[in-house]
């Protein structure tokens, strides 16, 4: 009874992984958007004005890089 119990459960394991790799496998890839579609498909339908006054931005100084170390490996 354990025996066939087992194989009962075995069965089961491998007829579940193998149900779950055809799904997987069948799945439809998602749409990647490349340069070689249309260029329309990659901009919004309704494209709204952007008032930079309602912004609260600030621009930030521009700083110098700091040097690199002679002979150190790189940052």
């Amino acid at each position: 009874m354990g025996i066939a119990g087992g194989f009962v459960l075995t069965l089961a394991v491998f007829a579940s992984g193998l149900a779950f790799a055809t799904w997987m496998l069948a799945a439809k890839p998602v749409r990647q958007a490349t340069p070689t579609i249309g260029v329309s498909e990659l901009w919004t339908k309704d494209a709204q004005p952007v008032d930079p006054q309602k912004q609260n931005l600030e621009r930030i100084p521009a700083q110098q890089a700091a040097p690199a170390k002679a002979g150190g490996e790189p940052a």
